[in-house]
């Protein structure tokens, strides 16, 4: 207990030391010591500013109020009570400053963030796995309760934080250490792209497979109808070819019987023949002259009198003026049977040599083509 000034050790004596520290007058203790009086105004205490405004009654003193005190006691319980209480018309040094202020509200974000950090980790590794046993009991006390445990925190702060660590504690069931980590994840979502990719290639690949087997049907049912069409027209030919090789054979029989089977022979052979495989069309006007004509428009015809023509030295132009005269010539000069059909060069001009030469060359290279040969000379007339 706190022994009372040396001035308040004799009641009498109060007022006559200087040193002694005044005796402040609360409204309890004035009430005390004038019998109930209380609506006296206090006297200011020592080092406070005088302008400092009346206090509504205390717990203090509405505890002592009640009991049956002597002024002495009265005046010591009150002056214990002026030099030990807080005034409460000057809270200002409990208040927070504008730093403190602001770390408490940065500390509450942080708290917020790490919250916030937590909810989404645990839906990130619940979304990552494809399952987790139902029944995982929750994980002990986290690193991070351990290393804030020692942390030095304002009273606010160390209630924030368990706070934050048994929500964070509940939303986790399984311990952190066996949580996966950033590279796992990364492993794991290379896993499932890989997978992905090898499907969508298996497949592309099954697809490609079964549009090959379709072409390839396909294919083969072209080749099947092409096949068949080409037999047909194969044996078409084959059977044409029979009818022309009959008619080709008559016709040389009916040569040899006219006696002309010579060079006029074969230009009327060679028309007739051409005629059966469609080299002349049907709207050719008659005549041997007139397929003869027909004739010269064809690219075999123009090669070889251009061939004829390089070879003797002539004249393209007189050469071709002769095409239309040919038949008539050859009418005139060719007479009887040759055991080969034979150009006689004597008989005609080197113009219309070339010309029969270039005719009788082109045909030796149709099927069923009659053989010839050139000699120099005339031929000879028979009756």
């Amino acid at each position: 207990m706190v022994s009372p000034p040396s001035s308040m050790s004799n009641p009498d004596t109060s007022s006559a030391h200087s040193s002694s520290p005044p005796h402040p007058m609360t409204p309890a203790s004035r009430r005390h010591s004038d019998g109930g009086a209380g609506n006296s105004p206090t006297t200011p205490a020592t080092g406070y500013p005088s302008t400092t405004h009346k206090h509504l009654q205390s717990l203090f003193d509405a505890q002592t109020s009640d009991l049956d005190l002597t002024p002495y006691e009265k005046k010591v319980i009150a002056y214990l009570r002026a030099k030990t209480a807080r005034p409460l018309h000057h809270p200002t040094e409990d208040l927070p400053s504008p730093q403190q202020l602001l770390e408490q509200q940065e500390f509450k974000r942080y708290l917020r963030f790490q919250e916030e950090t937590t909810e989404e980790k645990d839906k990130f590794y619940f979304q990552s796995q494809e399952g987790h046993p139902s029944t995982i009991h929750n994980h002990p006390q986290s690193p991070y309760d351990i290393q804030t445990s020692a942390l030095n925190h304002p009273p606010h702060e160390k209630n924030a934080i368990p706070k934050l660590t048994a929500k964070g504690a509940s939303s986790l069931p399984y311990p952190i250490k066996d949580r996966p980590s950033p590279q796992q994840l990364l492993e794991q979502q290379e896993a499932k792209w890989h997978q992905r990719f090898q499907d969508h290639a298996n497949e592309f690949e099954d697809k490609y497979f079964r549009q090959s087997l379709g072409c390839q049907a396909e294919l083969y049912r072209c080749s099947d109808a092409w096949y068949e069409r080409w037999e047909k027209k194969t044996q078409r030919i084959i059977e044409q070819s029979v009818e022309i090789s009959a008619v080709l054979s008559g016709k040389t029989e009916i040569m040899r019987l006219k006696e002309i089977f010579n060079v006029r022979g074969a230009l009327e052979y060679m028309v007739h023949y051409a005629k059966l495989i469609k080299k002349i069309g049907t709207d050719c006007p008659p005549g041997i002259q007139a397929g003869l004509n027909e004739l010269a428009k064809a690219p075999e015809f123009t090669k070889a009198l251009h061939d004829e023509v390089a070879s003797h030295g002539l004249g393209l132009t007189a050469v071709t003026s002769c095409i239309a005269l040919v038949y008539a010539k050859v009418f005139q000069h060719a007479r009887g049977n040759d055991y080969i059909i034979t150009l006689y060069k004597g008989d005609y001009t080197a113009n219309e040599g070339a010309v029969l030469a270039a005719f009788l060359r082109m045909q030796s290279e149709w099927p069923y083509g009659l053989e010839w040969r050139e000699e120099m000379g005339k031929g000879r007339t028979k009756r």
